[in-house]
């Protein structure tokens, strides 16, 4: 499932700026995202890492079967939030944000960092 979403995200890119909207389901580090709260999706893993985009909680905190396959089979699971992506950022063709930047960003209340890829 996630290969799916990296493989058509470049055609999401181009349709958030487009302004297109869909919903996304994201894993989620914060226990307590609610409806409206701006999110902004970030990257880890493997290079390039970094913010990729941001948008708007759809759907509050949930469980859904973890995206890693080996681990689904385990029963593991992972919190998820719905977001509606206002604007994404091309791993290829856009700059990202690093993630070495993100400690000098601070958020109002209300605005969290919560998202992961």
């Amino acid at each position: 499932m996630r290969r799916l979403l990296w493989e058509n995200f470049a055609g999401k890119c181009e349709a958030t700026k487009a302004g297109e909207t869909f919903v996304e389901s994201w894993a989620c580090a914060n226990s307590n995202p609610q409806i409206g709260d701006e999110v902004f999706l970030i990257k880890l893993g493997e290079k390039p890492r970094g913010i990729i985009g941001h948008g708007f909680v759809n759907r509050p905190i949930y469980e859904k079967t973890h995206y890693d396959a080996t681990k689904a089979e385990e029963g593991k699971k992972e919190k998820a939030i719905d977001v509606v992506p206002v604007h994404k950022r091309d791993l290829h063709g856009d700059r990202i944000e690093q993630s070495g930047q993100l400690g000098q960003r601070q958020t109002a209340p209300g605005h969290h960092d919560l998202t992961r890829f």
